[in-house]
């Protein structure tokens, strides 16, 4: 996977970085965008893990329940993380341990549109409340289906058979 490219911003202060998100490199057949709530501010945002030559969104994607549950959806659909691009609503890593401001939010929403205007996504999943609330307002003309946010998934569903049921409605929403 490729990060996706940096887009100049200085909207928001409490802003230590940002994460545009990763980029897949087999989208050709079903360019599938993943939108999420925002960088897992676990993981360093300002170095790269060296040994293993990831970049940090891909390390939480590596790392966190999260990034496994998105694997498992990805799997049982007959993906991986190579077939999508991943991106988040907020883009930043803010200083202090919180959720961001409605704001802060909005502030993100022209990245967010620049991005889907450039990589031109045939299907959208957004994953979580502040998502839903946040996309449903927009005018976009790409199919959306809007699910749980993976963690909310996983704390609802510990045993894998239990998640089947989220995983087949985003199957049928992308093929």
């Amino acid at each position: 996977m490729n990060e996706l490219p940096k887009i100049k911003c200085d909207k928001c202060e409490d802003i230590i970085s940002c994460s545009f998100g990763l980029i897949g490199n087999n989208i050709e057949q079903i360019p599938l965008l993943f939108i999420l709530h925002f960088p897992d501010r676990r993981v360093n945002q300002s170095t790269l893990l060296k040994n293993e030559g990831i970049s940090n969104y891909e390390l939480a994607l590596k790392r966190t329940t999260t990034g496994k549950i998105l694997s498992e959806i990805l799997t049982y659909c007959n993906l991986n993380f190579e077939n999508t691009i991943m991106t988040n609503l907020f883009k930043g890593i803010l200083k202090k341990d919180r959720n961001p401001h409605k704001e802060e939010y909005i502030n993100c929403i022209p990245n967010l549109m620049k991005q889907i205007k450039e990589l031109k996504p045939h299907k959208i999943i957004a994953f979580g409340s502040p998502v839903k609330n946040h996309l449903s307002k927009l005018e976009l003309k790409i199919p959306i289906y809007y699910s749980q946010h993976p963690s909310y998934i996983w704390a609802k569903t510990i045993k894998y058979e239990n998640r089947i049921s989220y995983y087949q409605k985003i199957k049928n929403f992308i093929l």
